[in-house]
């Protein structure tokens, strides 16, 4: 060992260091960070006439089996297995540890890290592939430490290297590329820590579904930021991992996300985490109640609702997610037939629905009476009938009539109230307000409210 003290103040011959207590909660281990050593008052031990923190002595002597072994379980063994991984020594060590495993009885090898090993043996005589199998062997390395979450991940992550990697000696480099971007959005960059949890993640994410294999991440990814694309992982993570949504909805969420445009998929990643989860719990809920994906994606993509303000939008579905008919107002809104007049329904029921804290039930039911049958634009939770317009109604006798139904249907199918929204502009003629503000609730002896709200949507 070299005489000279100073060469244990600053080491040239390693540049992984380990943080000590000082920087982690009590009781958790110390994260890896590149040159960032602080030293405690506490904990400490001296070695070789240095005084260190014990913490980080420990961590030190974990981070160095990690690296010769492969096999410290430590988040300093995970660092220095994946920093081994790097190294030809970190494939040549795994090739023929796992191939010994499994020649010797009663030994089991890890195929995923032999395949793994094998592969960046082989690149390193094919430099172009080398970016991507470093980035790969980080995630099979933390995945084969989560057991059966992980090994599904691991699994695909081999066979799609490998197909990969023959594709680009092939001359076809366009695979290998698209992993490694995913990859190294998934994955993100250190400290080891954060990357260990983001992998754990997408690892859960996939373990029930063929969502990697198939590319339903690599679809929602391919033209988002690596920070955006974790957001909305870490979002469907939450919901699945609280039970608010089944492995089933999960799928549907995640199928939905990737038909998005890269323009509503930032808008929803961007949203505050609390936001993000609302709206997304409220996609899932609506898509469970009969909204097909396409349909989701479709409504959610168009023009009419980018105006209308997507995040309004998917803020008021929360309070009409679970409504009846509310696939045919969706259709509406992306149809061919006065889709600003479907989307002014869906935001009366919702404006009046979240002003009331409750939730739509119906859109667009019909309800027969003794004498009549009647449309109800919308129906709340509260037993409140709601009659929407967006246009100009400028014919008394035929509106007098068309609304003296409804309020008489409304009021025999125990309505507790009746509320006409109409759009903010609108031209609505005197008599037809007098009649709903005055004659209508002393004939039928209900209570009717009269309202004009704004539509962020320009008319007709």
């Amino acid at each position: 060992m070299p005489s000279n003290p100073d060469f244990y103040v600053t080491p040239p011959w390693f540049e992984i260091e380990i943080t000590d207590l000082s920087s982690s909660p009590a009781g958790d281990e110390p994260p890896a960070y590149i040159l960032s050593l602080g030293m405690s008052t506490t904990n400490k031990l001296k070695l070789e006439g240095r005084v260190v923190p014990k913490r980080l002595f420990t961590s030190l002597c974990a981070f160095v089996k990690g690296f010769l072994v492969g096999e410290e379980e430590s988040a300093a063994g995970i660092a220095g297995d994946v920093i081994a991984s790097f190294l030809v020594w970190g494939d040549l060590r795994d090739f023929f540890k796992e191939l010994v495993k499994g020649i010797l009885p009663g030994q089991k090898a890890d195929w995923v890290v032999f395949g793994f090993a094998t592969l960046g043996l082989a690149t390193t005589l094919y430099p172009p592939a080398d970016p991507f199998v470093a980035i790969a062997k980080v995630v099979v390395k933390v995945c084969r430490r989560l057991g059966a979450v992980g090994k599904r991940l691991a699994e695909i992550l081999v066979r799609q290297g490998i197909s990969a990697v023959q594709k680009a000696l092939n001359g076809d480099l366009s695979m290998m590329n698209a992993l490694k971007e995913f990859l190294e959005k998934v994955v993100g960059r250190p400290p080891i820590q954060d990357q260990i949890e983001r992998i754990k993640r997408l690892a859960s994410l996939v373990k029930s579904h063929k969502s990697f294999a198939c590319g339903d991440w690599f679809k929602i990814g391919e033209d988002i930021k690596a920070e955006q694309l974790q957001r909305l992982q870490k979002t469907v993570a939450e919901l699945v991992g609280a039970k608010v949504i089944d492995m089933s909805l999960e799928g549907l969420l995640r199928d939905c996300l990737s038909k998005l445009g890269k323009e509503v998929k930032e808008e929803i990643a961007n949203l505050a985490d609390d936001v993000r989860k609302k709206v997304m719990k409220g996609m899932a809920r609506a898509l469970n109640n009969g909204v097909s994906t396409q349909l989701m994606a479709k409504v959610l993509n168009d023009p009419l609702i980018q105006t209308y303000g997507r995040t309004a939008f998917l803020q008021k579905l929360t309070y009409a997610a679970d409504a009846k008919k509310l696939k045919d107002v969706f259709n509406g809104i992306v149809g061919p037939d006065d889709p600003k007049a479907f989307l002014f329904e869906f935001h009366a029921g919702t404006w009046e629905a979240e002003k009331r804290q409750t939730k739509v039930t119906y859109f667009r039911t019909e309800l027969k009476g003794r004498s009549a049958s009647a449309e109800i634009d919308a129906i709340l939770e509260d037993g409140t009938h709601i009659q929407a317009s967006a246009g100009n109604l400028l014919n008394p006798q035929k509106w007098k009539t068309h609304y003296g139904e409804r309020i008489a249907v409304s009021k025999e199918k125990g309505a507790t109230r009746i509320k006409f929204l109409f759009r903010k502009g609108a031209q609505v003629h005197g008599d037809i307000l007098t009649y709903l503000q005055q004659t209508a609730p002393k004939r039928h002896g209900i209570s009717i409210e009269v309202e004009f709200i704004d539509f962020p949507v320009p008319y007709p």
